[in-house]
């Protein structure tokens, strides 16, 4: 065998001893965990027994202490759950059911705190019809929604009328001046006949004359062809003309 070995086996005989020193000290120092006489359960068992006492026992005093707690407790347990159940009744006819004829509620407020609920009823708090700013009883949300839905359908028509009356506008107003497609509107009609009023005016103006004087050429032609016809007759007479 070689020094290694000789090495490595005291060293695991060392640990040996060592662990089985450990463990026998664990042995003679454990804590007797059962129910006898000298044992650590029957012991706390019997301590308890004695701070129970209800004539000197030092547990007394904090159980009805704690009895009380949880008789207070319970109490506001059970008023918190009335509580709610009123918030949640209250709530659902705030949000849902309140009419202009069965406004929603409101608390009564007192100098800033609100007023509570008559004695012997549910009702934490008391409470009277509400009323908006302008002294109007207040609805339901639902009721507020299904207005502004249908104020939100009048506002859509009315913009599609009022949509529908700028298309017409621009119609008219493209007939009376125009648009770009180069067509004449109604104003430009209107002068394009005034000038061309004008333009007659102006020519009758300039053929006014020449008129009479024609009109007058032709009467002296009309005399002389009288006068003529006269003096042709007159010489029938006499016999000239056939000579």
């Amino acid at each position: 065998m070689t020094s290694l070995g000789k090495t490595l086996v005291l060293l695991n005989v060392a640990l040996s001893l060592g662990m089985a020193a450990s463990g026998l000290i664990l042995y003679s120092n454990r804590v007797d965990w059962s129910n006898t006489k000298d044992g650590e359960i029957a012991t706390r068992v019997a301590k308890l027994k004695e701070l129970g006492d209800p004539q000197s026992g030092a547990l007394t005093p904090a159980a009805a202490s704690w009895n009380e707690s949880r008789a207070i407790l319970a109490a506001d347990d059970a008023r918190r759950a009335r509580n709610l159940a009123w918030y949640a009744k209250e709530i659902n006819f705030n949000q849902l059911t309140a009419t202009k004829v069965n406004p929603a509620h409101a608390l009564k407020i007192d100098k800033g705190q609100p007023i509570p609920g008559k004695p012997g009823s549910n009702d934490p708090f008391a409470t009277e019809p509400g009323i908006d700013q302008y002294g109007q009883p207040l609805q339901s949300l639902a009721a507020y929604l299904a207005a502004e839905d249908s104020l939100n359908q009048q506002i859509d028509a009315t913009q599609k009328n009022i949509e529908k009356v700028i298309q017409e506008d621009i119609r008219l107003t493209n007939q009376i001046a125009g648009d770009n497609a180069m067509v004449k509107g109604l104003h430009q009609r209107i002068e394009d006949e005034r000038a061309k009023t004008s333009a007659a005016i102006t020519e009758a103006l300039f053929v006014r004359p020449l008129l009479i004087n024609a009109v007058v050429e032709s009467d002296i032609v009309l005399r002389r062809q009288r006068a003529l016809a006269s003096r042709i007759k007159e010489l029938q007479k006499v016999g000239v003309a056939r000579q």
